[in-house]
């Protein structure tokens, strides 16, 4: 079994909450962090979406260097 932790501010799941309310069908996304230059991380958040009758992937930041 692996465990990963991530460290989310509140700020963090508000900006995921208003991605959700202007996607109101997206059910499941994923969340990924990279390390930057070690003083803080990048989250994105992943996840598909039809739009125009068009399947593709969204891939939007959630938090980057102005939060370090």
């Amino acid at each position: 079994m692996t465990t990963v932790n991530m460290f989310l501010h509140r700020k963090d799941i508000e900006k995921i909450l208003s991605v959700l309310e202007k996607f109101p069908d997206v059910e499941s996304f994923e969340i990924e962090q990279e390390n930057g230059s070690g003083i803080g991380k990048y989250t994105h958040m992943t996840f598909s979406q039809e739009v125009n009758g068009m399947r593709g992937s969204f891939n939007v930041e959630i938090s980057g260097v102005e939060d370090w």
